[in-house]
């Protein structure tokens, strides 16, 4: 993710990558998963998504961001 704006900055403190390994069905990612998200907030899967965690939905949505 490059720092395009400065919402960006914001997820870019908190963001962790993770290698696409396809659909989640199989139990062995799941340690891979929770060991690449580590403390961050967002996790990036390549050639994927976003994740991100959080109480509830809409406390992930960056609160910084203006619309």
């Amino acid at each position: 993710m490059l720092p395009l704006s400065q919402q960006s900055i914001f997820i870019l403190s908190s963001l962790a990558y993770h290698d696409y390994e396809g659909v989640a069905l199989n139990d062995a990612e799941k340690p891979r998963l929770i060991a690449d998200m580590g403390e961050n907030t967002y996790l990036m899967l390549r050639n994927h998504g976003l994740l991100t965690v959080g109480k509830t939905i809409a406390g992930r949505f960056p609160r910084h961001v203006s619309i």
